[in-house]
């Protein structure tokens, strides 16, 4: 019994066993392909975001519709800005900006509570800063001056964003007349 006739038969001889060379140009542009996929995912974060993401919160802000331009004064309230629902928003996390009929925009957030002194305005609430805004807490923007303030002619327009920096996201947006 010659073995090597029998290995032959049940293993092949060397020209039979090698792969074909187009078999094995397609495996490694596939592996090139997944591996260049799961790359890509990292560098564009296409997979879990590990950021923090915006709160799901819901604000309304009222005018006031007594507001008198000939009469306002220091702590008379332009509007009410209220948390209505959703999730509980830290102070320290948001930025209350105000434009529209200024000379430039207001920001106000928890590093100078809540006030812009340069722009006379402030936002008066029981919140302290180290809080969080939760269903039923409410701010009362207010001038901050003995005139008028930054809110001096009727009729103008103004927009209230209400950002959250972490996320850079708007949490609230709306537009409002005096």
């Amino acid at each position: 019994m010659n073995l090597k006739k029998c290995r032959n038969k049940l293993v092949g001889s060397e020209e039979e066993r090698a792969v074909s060379p187009v078999i094995g140009v397609v495996l490694m542009v596939a592996i090139t392909v997944i591996l260049a996929a799961v790359i890509a995912a990292f560098v564009m974060d296409m997979g879990d975001d590990m950021g923090e993401s915006a709160p799901n919160a819901n604000f309304e802000f009222e005018e006031n519709t007594s507001w008198d331009f000939d009469e306002a004064g220091e702590g008379d309230s332009v509007g009410t800005l209220s948390h209505d629902g959703g999730d509980a928003v830290d102070t320290s996390n948001i930025e209350i900006q105000i434009s529209g009929d200024i000379d430039s925009d207001i920001a106000l957030n928890s590093s100078n509570d809540f006030g812009d002194e340069d722009k006379d305005i402030k936002l008066e609430t029981d919140v302290n800063d180290d809080d969080d805004i939760s269903t039923g807490a409410s701010f009362d923007l207010v001038n901050n001056d003995t005139g008028q303030g930054e809110f001096d002619d009727e009729d103008d327009e103004y927009e209230l964003t209400i950002i959250h920096e972490s996320s850079d996201s708007i949490i609230f947006d709306t537009e409002f007349e005096l």
